[in-house]
């Protein structure tokens, strides 16, 4: 029986294999018929690393999630808050651990930030009434363009 790897995606005894979700995570050969694994909001991705850029985008979310929810907890004096930052901090920090098990350290952590960043400077605008000004959401786009170029560049 031939034993397929995650991270090469090649077979030891049959040479190159074509790739799919199913053989990431189980002896499926055969790729989906319309190769959604191989797209990402618009951005090829290697398959052997697709799971680690959602897992890291997901704790992203929770980074924005645990900043906006330090804003609540008035200094942790509010219990609920409190409780549920503390959560989604753990939440983030958990899934990032997983996201670096595949993905280069510097880059994983560069997007995560820059997705907490945007997250957050973006509810700050909506929740809490933030400027909103040319210069400011410009750098926004700034962050946006780093982190899709830091994913082009880690494609390689």
């Amino acid at each position: 029986m031939a034993r397929t790897t995650a991270h090469s995606l090649t077979s030891v005894r049959d040479g190159p294999a074509p790739y799919s979700w199913g053989m990431i995570f189980s002896e499926n050969r055969y790729p989906s018929p319309i190769g959604v694994e191989d797209m990402l909001f618009g951005i090829m991705l290697c398959p052997e690393n697709a799971m680690a850029w959602v897992i890291l985008f997901f704790a992203g979310l929770s980074e924005v999630g645990w900043a906006v929810g330090l804003k609540y907890t008035e200094g942790f004096t509010r219990l609920v808050p409190s409780v549920l930052t503390l959560g989604s901090m753990a939440v983030s920090l958990g899934l990032l651990g997983l996201a670096l098990k595949t993905l280069p350290l510097g880059t994983a952590y560069a997007v995560w930030t820059g997705i907490g960043t945007i997250g957050t400077a973006l509810l700050g605008i909506t929740l809490f009434g933030e400027s909103a000004s040319a210069l400011r959401l410009a750098c926004i786009g700034l962050i946006v363009a780093g982190i899709v170029g830091l994913k082009l560049v880690s494609a390689e």
